[in-house]
């Protein structure tokens, strides 16, 4: 049975799955990591860095005791105290196509009115074309690079008001 549970970011079983989040995502960016400058790399990777202490929310989806997806949203970097930001999607291969990462998104678009918010934003890759169909469907829109991002080939941010 599935469900879904608020966690700290800090919690091992998201953890785990940002592991396995980063080993993914480096496979498919390693051409364009790979022609990264140094100078371009450290931006880079600093654009992507989070801090616990910046995340609100974190919920963490269980197929029973076995954790399978996470996303979180922290206040966003856009200067608009109102915008939220959708960090570190994340499902497990063995449990996607049933719609565990639209859930996680409604649920956090939900809890993120709660809080106020009247937009939510993310960053994604360009080659991660499930992720860019994903959040069209759910109707953000394209939307210009904010802070921190900007550093790294290929990204795209998107924004959905609420």
């Amino acid at each position: 049975m599935l469900s879904t549970e608020p966690v700290e970011w800090t919690d091992d079983r998201v953890e785990a799955l940002h592991r396995a989040m980063f080993a993914e995502t480096g496979a498919i960016y390693k051409d364009w990591v790979d022609a990264l400058t140094p100078d371009e790399a450290r931006a880079a990777t600093a654009s992507l860095a989070v801090r616990a202490d910046d995340i609100a929310l974190t919920l963490l989806a269980l197929d029973g005791d076995l954790p399978v997806a996470t996303a979180a949203v922290r206040p966003a970097l856009t200067g608009v105290p109102t915008e939220w930001e959708v960090k570190r999607v994340y499902v497990a291969p063995s449990h996607r196509g049933r719609g565990l990462s639209r859930a996680l998104m409604v649920e956090l678009e939900d809890r993120c009115r709660a809080f106020g918010a009247t937009a939510l934003v993310l960053e994604t890759g360009g080659l991660q074309h499930a992720a860019i169909a994903l959040y069209e469907s759910l109707g953000f829109t394209r939307s210009g690079v904010f802070p921190p991002y900007g550093a790294f080939p290929g990204e795209i941010c998107f924004r959905k008001p609420l």
